[in-house]
């Protein structure tokens, strides 16, 4: 009966140990990634200014009115509709499922 409780203690004595060393490693390599991970932060926010700055005026993007309109012409089958303007969705593509309805 002894034994086996020296056994169960030396068990229990291990697992704490090996979950202390556990714990310590993950603060260092926190630590140590931390600092890495800060300057690709820093860089993204810095493309992602940059990105603002651009003005891209897609209302008066003609061409790409004109692909539109030849597509939904070739969908339809008919040219007598008239695309008045043209907004970007902020909906994910998985959001519009119920917008489409039963026509997919």
């Amino acid at each position: 009966m002894e034994h086996s409780a020296a056994i169960t203690i030396f068990g229990i004595i291990s697992v704490f140990i090996a979950a202390l060393v556990f714990y310590i490693l993950s603060i260092f390599l926190g630590l140590l990634f931390k600092n890495r991970n800060v300057k690709a932060e820093e860089e993204i926010i810095k493309v992602i200014e940059e990105s603002k700055t651009k003005d891209e005026d897609l209302l008066d993007d003609t061409e790409l009115v004109a692909v539109i309109t030849a597509s939904i012409s070739a969908y339809t089958g008919s040219g007598r509709f008239v695309i008045k303007s043209i907004k970007e969705s902020k909906t994910p593509i998985w959001g519009m499922i119920d917008r489409l309805g039963d026509n997919i």
